[in-house]
């Protein structure tokens, strides 16, 4: 326990110096019509190719993806812009309680449908940094990913991809780390952090993050993130876990439960 117990007591003196560690709006409209962006340096990052064949395999959105999983999706989207827009917040961590729950999946098209669906420019960081696999999801090989930039050889908009959409970013994390939590708690990562703010404030920036019961980065990297939101797999996280999240996860806002593998599909249960 002592890594954790670390963890919580470093999280509660970022909190009281760094607040949320990102920039709210102005506006906290909580309507869905979409918004005027600012000039981006983002928009010079070249598209980068990715097999949709590749993509139906590992069930990422994309044109031909069944009409009912994309619903599911864009209902997602709009009650998640929906509650970021009303609290002014621009970050957002996707975790879940174990393995094997869909964090990551849920994720990359909760992503996709985000930056499909309105005017927002988003960016999607792999920092499951254990087991990073965004770029496995994708059939991508980065030449650049956020372990480039952790070793000081590249910066934050040098390891960003702009696969899928014009207003899709993805900064891929490579090989894995084994000192993930110290390393999601260092000053590089804070600076990581700030220098993605500072590329596009108007961004929302997702970070796929670890299960939280599995080690402490969640906690660790809590403070710079906005609110979270929390995986759970039907018939498989048992409920005893989803209140130990409400404990470990303290002040931080949980924007909302999704409820993965769920095998009810009638009308009534909509």
């Amino acid at each position: 326990m002592g890594r954790i117990e670390s963890a919580i007591k470093k999280r509660g003196s970022q909190r009281e110096g760094l607040g949320s560690g990102t920039v709210p709006r102005e506006s906290s409209s909580t309507d869905l019509r979409p918004v005027e962006l600012r000039p981006s340096p983002l928009e010079q990052i070249p598209r980068t190719r990715v097999p949709s064949d590749y993509l139906a395999e590992q069930r990422i959105l994309f044109t031909d993806t069944d009409p009912p999983i994309r619903s599911a999706y864009r209902f997602l989207r709009t009650r998640v812009i929906h509650r970021m827009r009303q609290n002014g917040w621009h970050s957002l961590a996707v975790t879940s309680c174990r393995p094997g729950d869909g964090k990551t999946l849920t994720a990359i098209n909760l992503a996709i449908s985000l930056a499909e669906g309105l005017s927002e420019r988003i960016i999607l960081v792999d920092f499951d940094l254990r087991h990073p696999s965004i770029h496995r999801y994708l059939g991508i090989t980065p030449k650049r990913s956020v372990n480039d930039y952790m070793r000081g050889t590249g910066s934050a908009k040098e390891v960003l991809l702009r696969p899928l959409s014009d207003r899709l970013f993805i900064a891929p994390t490579v090989d894995p780390f084994s000192d993930s939590s110290e390393v999601l708690a260092s000053s590089r990562t804070l600076s990581f952090v700030q220098e993605l703010r500072e590329l596009d404030p108007d961004a929302l920036i997702i970070y796929d993050m670890p299960p939280f019961l599995s080690a402490d980065d969640m906690l660790a990297f809590s403070p710079n993130v906005d609110a979270v939101l929390l995986v759970v797999s039907q018939g498989q996280t048992p409920r005893v876990e989803l209140e130990d999240a409400r404990e470990f996860l303290g002040d931080t806002p949980v924007l909302g439960v999704v409820l993965n593998r769920s095998d009810e599909h009638n009308r009534a249960y909509y």
